[in-house]
């Protein structure tokens, strides 16, 4: 599975669980083919709720966000790192 295709299937999970509008600007940056965009801004609206899906993985996110070089070059937030494992910790259920 490639990144494009993880990325797809990791909003899909986790779109019941963000308002409207943050699923439409997730969508927004996937429909422009800014698939790594669109994976922070998924990080990112998932932090504000203090959820996570189901099926959370933490290697494969982590892994994810490894992959698509956002652990230094993040656009939306200034360190999605810090953000990711202040997510983590916040929705812990």
């Amino acid at each position: 599975m490639n990144h494009e295709e993880k990325v797809y299937r990791l909003i899909d999970q986790s779109k019941d669980l963000l308002a409207k509008e943050g699923i439409d600007e997730i969508l927004h940056f996937w429909n422009h083919g800014e698939v790594e965009i669109a994976f922070e801004g998924l990080i990112v609206e998932l932090s504000k709720q203090s959820k996570r899906p189901q099926c959370f993985d933490y290697d494969e996110w982590f892994g994810l966000l490894t992959e698509l070089g956002l652990r230094e070059d993040s656009v939306l937030v200034g360190d999605l790192v810090e953000v990711f494992q202040d997510w983590v910790e916040s929705s812990r259920g």
